[in-house]
């Protein structure tokens, strides 16, 4: 939106609109980064289906298994659960070993705990349940059209790379 405005753009895309999709979900950060204001419009992210952020507080209700994306299977893990310096093997075990179960939402104050290791889903309870209200309410929105039955022919359609197939 930011660009689009100081262009002065239309901001709705007619042919979207048409054919039922979602509006654009952006927002002019030009003022911010002008400073004119010293603090942006957004104050939430919706990361995902499984994830909200808040101000300063992160929602994560799992979802992180490959496989659930393409088998719509939803998952209560989340992977990937801590920090580690360094690179080679060791941290590339520890990527796939470490993981945690939120099934009943984990929360991080993400400022103060910027790793997220003190989940606050138990000393927070009332924080939680508006975060996971706002997630389902959220999610609603959430454009998740039917893309078929999956098949090879997508991924053998177009020369070396992944891409859309109808037939």
């Amino acid at each position: 939106a930011t660009l689009r405005d100081i262009a002065g753009a239309d901001p709705v895309d007619k042919k979207a609109k048409e054919a039922n999709l979602p509006p654009i979900d952006s927002m002019n950060m030009w003022p911010l980064l002008s400073g004119q204001k010293s603090k942006g419009p957004r104050e939430e992210i919706h990361l995902s289906e499984h994830a909200l952020i808040s101000g300063k507080y992160k929602l994560l209700t799992g979802g992180g298994l490959p496989q659930a994306q393409f088998k719509n299977i939803t998952s209560d893990i989340v992977l990937f659960d801590g920090y580690w310096p360094g690179w080679g093997n060791q941290a590339t075990i520890k990527t796939f070993i470490k993981w945690k179960n939120c099934k009943h939402g984990c929360l991080y104050n993400i400022i103060d705990d910027p790793f997220e290791k003190d989940n606050l889903a138990t000393s927070e309870p009332d924080l939680l349940g508006k975060m996971i209200a706002r997630l389902a309410d959220l999610n609603k929105s959430v454009f998740r059209p039917d893309r078929g039955i999956e098949t090879i022919e997508a991924c053998t359609k177009w020369p070396g790379y992944y891409g859309p197939f109808v037939e």
